[in-house]
């Protein structure tokens, strides 16, 4: 999960802090991960160049298995540097309307996932509605034969298709977050969920204890390890943190955007901050500029440009 190393290279602090990046693909934003194993370099590279040109000296070997996280307090030890995994999903869509990354070649994503455990990274996030299925099994292809050796985060909430690659709606209910869970076990083909999120980042307080008894059910059925909420808001955040369970808070942070209060609860409760988007989305790779033009299947943008979607100072 790219989601982590930053803070060194940044200056950042949060010593529970793990970054991830979304992209695996050469068609859009990459991951800077060779940049950040070798800080000075100037050019952007994708994710597919890092995986396929990169070639890592000793001190970049090193560097990247020395930076390790707790997933909690008392948690598995885990990569600083991580790969998020929404992008080698591919294109779904949801009423409608792009949420994927657009086309993907799964060859390069599986040497993408293989490489950058090569490179030391062992924590992959991912969820069940990236691709509608596509991404948790493009993990288990690459990935199977060494799944002692890493630690797979997933996600649930958002209702999806496989067949179709449509993601029409969310749901929340007990039985929909059970049956998720053995639909990703069965994609990831494993026997467990190293870290389970609830996806919804703005779902109903009022519902969201029924939400957390039953991730908790998972725990205790052996079919999870760990729980979080991929969300924002500190309150939300703080209502899984009081559970044991609960490892980690995933929220967007980056240069543009996210809260020092979810950090602030993630210091205060031994908690994992999952750092989601370090890179803006792709805005700060350096490989935009205001005359580019986004896929019309990239999530977000349907075909806009990227002076119109950058962030305003």
């Amino acid at each position: 999960m790219v989601r982590a190393g930053v803070d060194e290279l940044l200056g950042w602090r949060a010593k529970g802090t793990v970054l991830v990046s979304l992209d695996p693909k050469s068609c859009k934003p990459g991951v800077l991960a060779d940049d950040m194993l070798r800080p000075g370099r100037r050019r952007a590279r994708t994710a597919v160049e890092w995986c396929t040109t990169f070639r890592p000296t000793e001190e970049a070997f090193q560097m990247s298995q020395a930076m390790t996280r707790a997933l909690g307090a008392d948690g598995q030890t885990i990569s600083a540097l991580g790969m998020g995994c929404w992008a080698i999903g591919g294109p779904h869509a949801r009423r409608g309307s792009p949420v994927g990354w657009g086309s993907v070649n799964d060859d390069e994503s599986i040497r993408a996932l293989r490489r950058t455990y090569d490179l030391g990274v062992t924590f992959y996030d991912t969820a069940d509605v990236y691709g509608c299925g596509h991404s948790e099994y493009l993990i288990a292809e690459a990935l199977g034969d060494v799944r002692d050796e890493i630690v797979i985060a997933t996600k649930a909430g958002y209702t999806y298709v496989e067949e179709t690659r449509e993601a029409p709606g969310e749901n929340g209910d007990p039985d929909y977050i059970r049956w998720a869970c053995d639909e990703s076990l069965r994609r990831l083909g494993t026997d467990r969920i190293d870290l389970y999120q609830f996806h919804l980042v703005g779902f109903d307080l009022d519902r969201a204890a029924a939400v957390l008894a039953v991730f908790d059910e998972l725990v205790d059925a052996g079919k999870v390890g760990a729980i979080g909420w991929s969300t924002d808001d500190p309150t939300r955040a703080a209502l899984f943190a009081t559970r044991p369970n609960c490892k980690a808070v995933q929220q967007s942070f980056n240069v543009f955007s996210g809260n020092v209060e979810v950090l602030s609860l993630c210091e205060e409760r031994g908690l994992a901050s999952i750092v989601r988007g370090p890179l803006g989305m792709g805005l700060l790779t350096g490989k935009f500029d205001s005359t580019s033009t986004l896929p019309p299947t990239t999530s977000g943008t349907a075909g806009t440009s990227a002076r119109a979607t950058r962030p305003k100072p």
